[in-house]
């Protein structure tokens, strides 16, 4: 069923809504408005596009469109989708949400099955093909597909916006895996149901999928809309522990390592006492610890693609 709006002026419309970081990962997004715009023009009655020009512009657009949009597309990466999707939520509208990959990784519409050439992914967009997934939130901010406290993070941030650029996910495998096999060692606490657990760990991380884009974390299936999270705690084992558990992440057996805790979460707090502590929320610097984390059930719509 087609969701209309009242513009205000008593004449209902379909308004579709084109959000473009030019900047995002390798891709050139001048060509792609044009093309984007013609596949919508066929389903919507107006459509309308903005740019972002600084960090935060792509919220404060989709804060202020998504009331009034039927739908919300987004032609960026990973961080220009999470402002957009942190802007529609904080409005409290249940636009839907199209995502055009244009970024450096694009997890977040690997996990979608969203073809990842640009052309492709505007030629399989459907506008009755929709989904309501889970959203997590973290303090005050949402995380669509991953959240990560400890080594891996830290790495990740240390990427800088030319690398990324220029060699792609490349530059995050390298010191992903380097820092992996590191001996930094913290003590974590978790709190679930009001149950405080003690844990020695180099990496906890929270997926909403079993996949982290393409690659697979781990056999436990894990439904986009179930309510709940994978919590994957790598335990702060030695050198030849930590190397024995590659083999595991990259074979997704990862819930069957001695080394590794996996359960499924809802509702949680992680705290250290040892330093500020960073966190990365898909992809992007998130807040320090303490966390607490939520898992909102169902609580974004988007247009999703095609198993291959």
């Amino acid at each position: 069923m087609n969701i209309r709006y009242d513009n205000g002026d008593g004449n209902e419309k379909m308004i579709a809504t084109i959000i473009v970081n030019p900047v995002a990962g390798w891709s050139k997004t001048q060509d792609i408005e044009e093309a984007l715009v013609q596949k919508l023009e066929s389903s919507f009655e107006t459509v309308q596009v903005f740019h972002t020009k600084q960090p935060l512009d792509a919220y404060a657009l989709a804060r202020k469109q998504a009331p009034s949009s039927h739908s919300i597309f987004v032609c960026g990466g990973d961080g220009t989708v999470n402002e957009v999707v942190s802007g529609i939520i904080d409005a409290q509208a249940d636009c839907i949400l199209g995502i055009i990959p244009c970024g450096t990784y694009n997890a977040f519409s690997r996990m979608l099955k969203i073809e990842q050439n640009i052309q492709e992914a505007i030629n399989q967009w459907d506008i009755e093909r929709t989904m309501r997934i889970d959203t997590g939130k973290v303090n005050d901010r949402y995380f669509n597909y991953l959240l990560s406290v400890g080594d891996i993070p830290e790495a990740i941030h240390q990427v800088s916006s030319e690398d990324k650029q220029k060699f792609g996910p490349i530059p995050y495998y390298l010191n992903g895996l380097f820092n992996l096999i590191s001996e930094t060692q913290r003590e974590f606490l978790i709190t679930e149901n009001n149950q405080v657990q003690t844990v020695q760990a180099s990496l906890i991380i929270l997926s909403l999928s079993d996949y982290f884009g393409d690659f697979k974390l781990t056999s436990v299936d894990r439904h986009l809309s179930d309510g709940a999270a994978n919590l994957i705690v790598i335990k702060d084992a030695g050198l030849l522990s930590k190397i024995q558990l590659l083999p595991d992440l990259i074979g997704a057996n990862l819930h069957s390592n001695a080394e590794v805790m996996v359960r499924p979460v809802r509702k949680l707090r992680i705290e250290c006492s040892q330093g500020l502590i960073e966190s990365d929320v898909d992809g992007d610097l998130g807040p320090y610890l303490p966390l607490e984390i939520e898992i909102l059930p169902k609580r974004l719509r988007v247009y999703y693609g095609q198993e291959k």
